[in-house]
């Protein structure tokens, strides 16, 4: 099967079959930041054959084989009436296509395909920091830091003594690091920039949670800079005052005659520990008529029932939480207190997709899953607890048997872990886990937050070494995540609702058969799917997935509303780009928050090649614009879950936001406009 380099459309390609009446000779992808020369290799083809065909001779080889001219391997099941068929060794792209137009001409066979390359682009560089030696801080201490001026900010004040001996340089700063576990750190504060050896940090705690914390002093000598030994690790947490109690009863009550003496029980739902600050909380449900308190109840558990209420009059119906830090109310709509929401651009800017507003009505349900097939994921905080089991289809080099493509030293496997896409000298890029948190990362008072931060996430892999994979892997993997049987493969348990490919062809051609056929198989089972337009600032309607019929295919925008340079575009034509969201643009970074340079904060992991501790990090491209647009539909279906991807279709055209005026975009090049989430959400849950 053809090898594909997937690469990570921060800015991002996925490569395809095309069919064969008139398959091109392969390409190299044209992206923002110049890559390595992709291999035009071929190592197999993806056929499908006529009803009443066996796929496997009698003796034991594909159908076909005479008609090819060359000795086939036994094929595989990809799932819907496809199979992958591999050559003894790998083939030109020129061969390859030839041995295809042989066996088109056999009529046991309907189709047939080059196995081609698919491939995730990245445009984001990053930079290796040096790390150095001086003697480590001496005496540190973490206690709590309370701020009754930020109630809702986790701070940790930290002291320490200066090291023993800095080696002749002088101290420009400190590092400090933390942990939640003693044994993998992450960098809290990258530099104090003081000599001070006090230091408060107020961003990236969780209430509650008992961090490790070090202290590495950090030393300049002429031009070189070093980063010292670390502290001994100490303990420290921070409390805050409780979150909002979220109802699951009406807030709004007016009880019949008959059942006023029974009161009206009140739920609202249970908190963690680090919602209620870290604190021993307690409940106070309340009931108001007139403006007045009439009825209440106290508790610590997560229901009470209110006595006393007078018939045939509407109450309304309030929790309070109560902790040593002070009370917070249900029914208020706070602003996520993540760390880093206010590097998030692109959720509630003028150009954003007014992702706040939606989450008055819905932040996601649990019942919604959204598959992300991609390079797979790595352990995140701001992922925990909202992932269900993935796959990995990365496949093993079937010519030699060796696994090293996979970067995880296997092939196909129940473990979606992203081991690391690196290659030769190209570093990991974290692709799959930085568009997970687009659509998915938790409300947990650190990091970011994604666009659906109560849906669930399920990693499926089909990225290996370098961005690399094969075609035929994008087809198994589409099946399962549909819930579709996939030979050799466990059923999966939880299918999902909508699915996310940012990944495009990284050349032209027309939608493969192959996807072509399964694509609306999936959509009438109620499923979306989600494209990246692609990075090659070529026109969409010619790089697949994203146009194949039926996906929505995503263009990317900036904080300005222009185009992204590198962004495909579509045509008042062609309709290469359905819609746009913001994917960062770098070139154009004109009113994105400091230090952001334009680009898409989302999640990483920090290692250069193998997973190490977790991270965050800014990219741009297609990749981060098509995870924006899944999210918005996760929460379409947890607002209505029976919705079909139709009505979603058509609820996102007209609740749109329109294009900045005298732009690429409002010239026809970005779809229909820019998805608008609050409109969307709204739209839907008013279904009937």
């Amino acid at each position: 099967m053809v090898k594909f380099p997937f690469r990570h459309l921060v800015a991002i390609a996925v490569a395809a079959a095309m069919p064969l009446a008139a398959i091109p000779a392969a390409a190299s992808i044209s992206q923002v930041a110049p890559e390595a020369n992709l291999e035009s290799s071929v190592s197999g083809l993806i056929v499908s054959y006529r009803d009443g065909v066996s796929p496997v001779s009698d003796d034991g080889q594909p159908t076909g084989e005479n008609a090819a001219g060359v000795d086939l391997l036994n094929t595989e099941a990809l799932g819907m009436g496809f199979y992958a068929v591999q050559f003894e060794s790998e083939l030109t792209t020129p061969d390859a296509q030839k041995i295809a137009a042989r066996m088109q001409q056999d009529p046991r066979i309907s189709s047939v395909e080059l196995d081609t390359k698919i491939v995730a682009a990245s445009s984001t560089p990053r930079v290796l920091s040096a790390l150095r030696a001086a003697s480590a801080p001496r005496s540190p201490i973490a206690k709590d830091a309370f701020s009754p001026l930020a109630p809702t900010n986790a701070r940790v004040n930290l002291t320490w003594a200066a090291p023993a001996s800095t080696y002749g340089a002088k101290i420009v700063g400190y590092r400090i690091e933390r942990s939640v576990n003693g044994s993998s750190w992450s960098i809290a504060v990258s530099n104090t920039a003081r000599t001070s050896r006090t230091h408060t940090v107020t961003a990236g705690n969780t209430s509650g949670v008992n961090y490790y914390w070090r202290v590495r002093a950090i030393t300049k000598l002429g031009s070189f800079v070093r980063v010292g030994l670390a502290s001994a690790a100490v303990r420290g947490r921070a409390t805050t005052v409780a979150q909002p109690p979220q109802l699951i009863t009406p807030d709004l009550v007016s009880l019949a005659s008959a059942d006023a003496a029974n009161g009206v029980t009140v739920t609202w739902s249970s908190q963690s520990i680090y919602q209620k600050g870290g604190l021993r909380t307690s409940y106070r449900a309340t009931a108001t008529a007139g403006g007045a308190v009439v009825a209440e109840c106290v508790t610590y558990s997560n229901t009470c029932t209110i006595l006393g209420l007078a018939p045939e009059i509407e109450h309304e119906i309030k929790v309070a939480a109560t902790n040593s830090r002070g009370t917070s109310f249900s029914g208020v709509t706070l602003t996520p207190r993540d760390s880093e929401y206010g590097k998030q651009w692109y959720l509630s800017a003028t150009n954003g997709i007014n992702a706040a507003k939606a989450w008055s009505m819905t932040s996601g349900s649990r019942s919604v899953v959204v598959a992300v097939l991609d390079s797979g994921i790595t352990n995140h905080p701001d992922l925990d607890g909202n992932v269900v089991a993935g796959y990995d289809f990365v496949e093993c080099d079937t010519n030699t048997g060796s696994c090293a493509i996979t970067n995880d030293g296997d092939g196909p496997d129940p473990d979606p872990t992203d081991p690391g896409d690196y290659l030769n000298s190209e570093r990991s890029s974290w692709h799959g886990t930085h568009v997970a948190g687009l659509i998915a990362a938790r409300a947990n008072d650190i990091g970011i937050i994604g666009v659906a931060p109560q849906v669930r996430i399920q990693p499926v892999r089909v990225l290996g070494a370098g961005g690399s994979g094969n075609s035929s892997s994008l087809v198994k993997a589409l099946n399962w995540a549909a819930g579709n049987a996939v030979s050799g493969v466990p059923a999966n348990a939880t299918p999902a609702k909508v699915i996310n490919l940012s990944v495009a062809s990284p050349d032209p051609g027309p939608c493969p058969t192959s996807l072509a056929t399964i694509l609306p198989a999936i959509k009438a089972k109620g499923i979306t799917v989600v494209t990246a337009a692609g990075n090659t600032a070529g026109n969409a309607a010619n790089y697949w997935p994203g146009n194949c019929y039926p996906t929505i295919n995503v263009g990317s925008v900036g904080p300005t509303g222009e185009k992204a340079g590198y962004s495909n575009y579509g045509s008042q034509f062609s309709n290469g780009v359905d819609i746009a969201a913001p994917g960062g643009d770098s070139q154009n970074p004109a009113g994105s928050p400091s230090g952001t340079n334009g680009r898409v904060l989302s999640l990483i992991n920090n290692g250069t090649t193998v997973s190490t501790d977790f991270g965050y990090s800014y990219q741009e491209g297609t990749s981060m614009a098509a995870p924006l647009v899944s999210g918005v539909v996760a929460l379409m279906y947890s607002a209505k879950y029976n919705i079909t991807p139709d009505q979603i279709w058509n609820i996102l055209q007209t609740t749109a936001k329109p294009h900045v005026a005298n732009t690429q975009c409002s010239a026809g090049l970005c779809g229909i406009g820019v998805v608008n989430a609050s409109l969307a959400v709204a739209a839907a849950a008013a279904l009937p």
